[in-house]
């Protein structure tokens, strides 16, 4: 390269001197430029090594934005389901404040309660855990056993009829409707021991009392079928009335809850029971005037027993009004075996001397209890209750309609079957304690 650049400089001299050989006479000479010399070479540019490089991760697949749903508006969020109450393991009296909350934690909307309120109902009134055993305000348990001993007040269906026979002519027809038994002292006893959260079983007796009523009346009575079979009347008589009864009963039911909404509760059961019904209806005669009989002054007298034993059906609705108090509606409809029995005397009626007959019977019963009830809890373990109870029990037989005055040809008063109703009303006051 070098030596090409030096021809390059020769040629070009030997060309200028040439040419200024032949410009001499025009101009001066003018010295040539000094070789122009080659650059030097450039030293290799530095590169860099190549650095390896870890590869890019993919890029993130785009995540579509959650379309907006606007919360519906027809009905708000339930609230949430209350939890039971802890069990207080130390005596503790809750303030108003935790009553009211406790009673409003029992009695919250039916879509919150789940477990004691099926779809469509109230949820129930009364304080209980999640097993359904009936609490207090703390969530303790009430006692499993329950005694409640009240004392009662009855009226029965008093005696009524005639003396004797109806037959024609009679001025001053004698009965029995004037006897009063007027109002009885009594009671019962009931025990109750819930033996699971919703069932019970109950033992329960009950006297009605031991009423009694007298009076005196001046009359006459009839006979049939008499001297001439169309009956006779008696001479006039001066008659002692006299008439009393006994009343008791028992019965064991088993209870069973079958719901409750809001403040109502309902139970249904069976039960075995048993009443006793005995009566004894007397008339004494003195004698005046003239007729066929009385013979001579003398008397009559019905001493009869009713014995009924059956089953029962029983349903109950209860109505907490408050924590404290309840009302309750009872039906009893009973069906069984009444078996009957009347032993008659008498003594110089239609002839001298005394007399015996008696008779039985033992028909398929019919009957019916109702009553309305209250009770206060006064404490945990104290109440107040109250009922009016009536009892009605049909073909029964009483004391006055088993003397039979239509067979006066035998001689004697006979007895006889002539079913009737018992109807026995009670008010009944007491206390219950809970154990």
């Amino acid at each position: 390269m070098t030596k090409l650049l030096g021809a390059l400089g020769t040629c070009l001299a030997i060309v200028t001197l040439s040419s200024r050989a032949h410009a001499d006479d025009a101009r001066p000479v003018v010295p040539a430029p000094p070789p122009i010399s080659a650059p030097p070479p450039s030293p290799p540019a530095y590169v860099a090594p190549a650095i390896p490089r870890a590869p890019l991760p993919p890029a993130p697949t785009p995540v579509p934005a959650p379309r907006y749903v606007p919360a519906p508006t027809s009905a708000p969020a339930p609230a949430p389901v209350p939890a039971p109450a802890p069990r207080a393991t130390f005596p503790y009296i809750p303030t108003a404040d935790e009553r009211a909350a406790a009673v409003r934690a029992a009695t919250a909307d039916p879509a919150t309660c789940a477990t004691s309120a099926p779809c469509g109902r109230e949820a129930c009134f009364q304080l209980r855990d999640a097993c359904g055993w009936p609490t207090n305000a703390c969530g303790n348990r009430l006692g499993d056993f329950e005694l409640e001993v009240q004392g009662g007040g009855s009226w029965f269906s008093n005696p009524d009829g005639l003396l004797g026979e109806l037959v024609a002519a009679n001025p001053a027809q004698l009965d029995w409707n004037h006897l009063d038994y007027g109002l009885q002292l009594g009671g019962r006893v009931d025990a109750n021991y819930r033996y699971a959260p919703f069932h019970r079983a109950e033992l329960r007796a009950t006297y009605y009392g031991n009423p009694t009523d007298a009076g005196t009346r001046t009359g006459f009575f009839g006979a049939t079928p008499g001297a001439t079979g169309t009956g006779d009347l008696s001479r006039s008589v001066t008659t002692a009335f006299s008439a009393d009864a006994t009343a008791w009963g028992a019965e064991l039911n088993g209870w069973n809850e079958l719901a409750c909404e809001g403040h109502l509760r309902y139970e249904w059961g069976i039960g075995a029971r048993y009443l006793s019904f005995a009566e004894t209806a007397r008339v004494g005669f003195v004698a005046a005037g003239v007729g066929p009989f009385p013979v001579a002054n003398g008397f009559a007298n019905a001493d009869v027993t009713n014995k009924w034993f059956g089953l029962q059906g029983c349903f109950v609705i209860h109505a907490d009004l408050t924590e404290e108090f309840e009302l309750s509606g009872t039906v009893k409809p009973l069906f069984g075996r009444l078996s009957s029995k009347a032993n008659v005397t008498d003594l110089s009626v239609f002839a001298g001397g005394s007399h015996a007959a008696s008779a039985s019977d033992d028909p398929l019963v019919f009957g019916a209890e109702l009553e309305l009830g209250a009770r206060w809890r006064l404490t945990e373990r104290i109440s107040i209750s109250g009922a009016v109870n009536m009892l009605f029990l049909d073909k029964v037989q009483r004391a006055e309609d088993a003397l039979d005055f239509s067979h006066s040809t035998t001689g004697a008063v006979q007895a006889r079957n002539q079913p009737d109703q018992l109807v026995i009303t009670t008010l009944y006051l007491g206390v219950v304690f809970t154990f």
